[in-house]
């Protein structure tokens, strides 16, 4: 064999294999680049998606402080959707169940992420699935702002 043919071929196919890997890295870093993006995308699109839906856990939400105001709009959303209606009154006195949602509203009232639009949002659409607690949620309302520091 011819020495210069070798040394040809061997060059050659170190040529590839360098060519090889250039191609493989960057189809990896594009992929990576693509699924942080997705996950990315997936948490600030669905934040009701990793929230419990039973109520205490819905509340504990609102007393956190630190929760965030997307994470507040999740809770009260998923709160009027599960657990919007409240038991009839028992004649003329409020069901025990009343106190619960009293507390989440004097809790969203105190809370240092909440927006007036949130507070006044949730208090017209609870209003309008329970119109007999209509006076006792005015109530909460006003007790939750007037104790507000």
């Amino acid at each position: 064999m011819n020495i210069p043919y070798i040394i040809a071929l061997v060059f050659a196919a170190l040529i590839v294999l360098v060519l090889v890997a250039f191609v493989f890295m960057k189809r990896g870093a594009g992929r990576s680049d693509l699924v942080i993006l997705e996950i990315k995308n997936k948490k600030i699109e669905h934040p009701e998606e990793k929230i419990a839906h039973d109520f205490e856990s819905l509340k504990m939400i609102i007393k956190n402080k630190k929760s965030s105001a997307k994470e507040l709009e999740a809770a009260l959303s998923l709160i009027l959707k599960h657990y919007g209606s409240i038991h009839p009154k028992l004649g003329i006195r409020v069901h025990p169940d009343f106190d619960k949602y009293m507390e989440v509203i004097i809790r969203l009232c105190h809370h240092p992420r909440v927006t007036s639009k949130m507070v006044v949002s949730f208090d017209k659409e609870l209003r309008k699935k329970n119109p007999e607690y209509e006076k006792d949620i005015n109530d909460a309302i006003t007790k939750g702002l007037n104790s507000r520091v």
